[in-house]
């Protein structure tokens, strides 16, 4: 036992707690490291920010990711400990649990990326209708994925390329080019 004044249980959550908040020191300053070389291109395709989220559980599922999930384990477990030395280990692990999931779907929420960067290049694989008529779809050729489109203008055939002037969290805004 590392602490004799604790039970079993809470020795464990700190082992956990002190286990995960490293784990996530070393990928904050892998993170950094990686920021300054910026001379190498390396895509994050596990767990990737920019994807499209089609509902909550898209969003969901995402959040949970690799680094969502130590995220997860970080905070659940560092306040699970917390409280368990004030209230019952159950009721620290359950409030752990509850605010752990609540601060990763904050921290996926404020990290999350918007599609398509304004001037971005994209190609229209769906037919866009004239401006507040639908939308359609284009391919974003620095992400190489396809989202939803709206045309600011006239109409765009299938094959042409668009200019990025606008996006939302799900859509984007283009022109003809």
């Amino acid at each position: 036992m590392i602490f004799s004044n604790l039970s079993i249980l809470q020795n464990i959550l700190f082992i956990i707690a002190c286990l995960s908040v490293l784990i996530l020191l070393i990928y904050f300053v892998l993170s950094f490291l990686n920021y300054k070389n910026k001379n190498r291109e390396i895509t994050d395709d596990i767990d990737s920010s920019a994807e499209v989220y089609e509902s909550f559980w898209g969003f969901l599922f995402n959040a949970f990711k690799i680094k969502g999930s130590v995220f997860f384990v970080a905070f659940a477990s560092c306040i699970a400990f917390v409280i368990s030395i004030y209230l019952p280990v159950w009721a620290g692990v359950l409030i752990g649990i509850v605010v752990g999931f609540g601060l990763t779907l904050l921290i996926a929420f404020l990290t999350r990326e918007p599609l398509g960067e304004v001037g971005e290049l994209a190609i229209v694989s769906v037919d866009i209708p004239e401006k507040n008529q639908g939308s359609g779809k284009v391919i974003l050729l620095d992400d190489n994925m396809e989202v939803d489109a709206e045309s600011l203008g006239k109409a765009i055939k299938k094959g042409k390329k668009v200019i990025v002037k606008e996006h939302q969290a799900n859509k984007v805004f283009v022109e003809k080019k």
